[in-house]
């Protein structure tokens, strides 16, 4: 018996896709068997790497263009390298994570989500403009729990507390 196998493998995003074809024949087989099975080989691995490339089609009509290249696919995350020379940056400017994500998110940029084209902007608007630090959020004014008492009543004064 003798066999011949013919593997091709497409990529597509971080996934392969594998196509294979395999002929066995008997060491007897005469040249019109050969010949048969080369062909019929031949019609399989066509008909398959056409399924595959409608396959292959359908995936990438699927995945959204982020990035605004037309290639429909997504851009790629921030680089740990990335995040690290953000981290930098932020410790030299003396920002707080809370600073840091609030003005990636006047940049219109997410730190949690932050794309690698994202990251580049960012850093460079950081080694560039060494922006001021936004303000912080505060804890949100609670009125009679922060506040002193009001003039008109002393303190232990609960006569008009109506219940």
């Amino acid at each position: 018996m003798v066999t011949r196998i013919f593997r091709t493998a497409i990529k597509v995003g971080e996934d392969f896709i594998t196509i294979e074809e395999s002929v066995a024949l008997p060491l007897d087989a005469t040249p019109d068997d050969i010949q048969r099975a080369v062909d019929l080989g031949e019609r399989i691995y066509s008909m398959q790497r056409a399924a595959v490339e409608k396959q292959v089609e359908i995936i990438r009509s699927q995945r959204p263009a982020t990035n605004g290249n037309g290639a429909g696919y997504a851009e790629p995350p921030a680089t740990d390298a990335q995040r690290r020379f953000i981290g930098s940056l932020q410790d030299k400017a003396g920002w707080t994570s809370e600073q840091l994500a609030a003005y990636a998110v006047e940049l219109g940029f997410d730190m949690v989500s932050l794309t690698k084209g994202q990251a580049s902007t960012l850093i460079e608007k950081l080694k560039d403009g060494r922006p001021v630090a936004p303000a912080t959020r505060s804890a949100p004014h609670l009125p009679g729990f922060d506040d002193a008492p009001p003039p008109e009543q002393a303190p232990g004064d609960e006569s008009d507390i109506p219940f």
